[in-house]
């Protein structure tokens, strides 16, 4: 993978927690059901933590 501070990677990162945001807020008005808001959001919420453990162990 490229470097993780990379401006696309970072650009990357700013985007995926936008999406979960706007999911939440889908969620808690009810427009989408807790298993859509888990099916959306799994791989996202697993890519943020796995570049936050890369950029803690730098």
């Amino acid at each position: 993978m490229k470097n993780e501070n990379s401006p696309e990677i970072v650009r990357l990162i700013e985007v995926t927690k936008k999406f979960i945001e706007f999911a939440g807020k889908l969620l808690d008005n009810g427009k989408i059901t807790q298993e859509q808001y888990t099916a959306m959001t799994q791989n996202k919420i697993r890519f943020l933590n796995d570049m936050e453990r890369k950029l803690i162990s730098k």
